[in-house]
């Protein structure tokens, strides 16, 4: 159970000279309402006209053999077909929406990824911030507290923590007595 669980990784292929996901059933050439009978015959028909043996100084013969022994590996099996179809609905209800800006991809407006110059520009990103109004917040306290002018180290908050949590437990445990 937990090998099909965690075998969703081999569940599509990346056709690299196309940059399109693939998948089983359009590798074998079959609707996803297919037939077990359906499946097993595609495979047959085309594992006789991919074998290498057909032609055996074509490397693309064997690369697309191994494809379709993989899609025919997955759909066959009822369980791993399942998951195999859970991760296409995912897959398809996770690119709704999507757009593609260079090698980015994702469902933010143009403004907020591309600038001129082409980079990445995520404005929830600290070091993406727009800094015109840095300046304003140059003479306020760090923390909010007045007395507080200067960033103090992280060993010291961490220390008021554990301190503000030890007085608390010692107030409960005497409450609760």
């Amino acid at each position: 159970m937990l090998m099909c669980g965690c075998a969703w990784l081999k569940y599509r292929r990346l056709n690299t000279r196309a940059g399109l996901v693939i998948s089983h059933y359009d590798t074998l050439g079959l609707e996803k309402d297919c037939t077990h009978s359906d499946i097993k015959h595609s495979f047959i028909k085309l594992s006789k006209e991919l074998h290498p043996d057909t032609n055996p100084l074509s490397p693309e013969l064997h690369q697309r053999l191994l494809a379709v022994n993989e899609a025919y590996s997955v759909l066959s099996r009822p369980h791993q077909r399942r998951a195999y179809d859970q991760s296409l609905s995912v897959g398809e209800r996770t690119n709704e929406g999507m757009r593609q800006y260079g090698d980015i991809r994702t469902n933010a407006p143009r403004h907020n990824v591309v600038r001129p110059h082409g980079t990445y520009a995520d404005p929830s990103i600290y070091a993406n911030r727009d800094r015109t109004h840095d300046r304003d917040y140059e003479q306020r306290p760090y923390y909010g507290v007045r007395a507080i002018k200067r960033k103090l180290p992280n060993s010291y908050i961490a220390a008021g923590a554990f301190v503000f949590m030890a007085v608390g437990a010692v107030f409960h445990f005497f409450l609760a007595k």
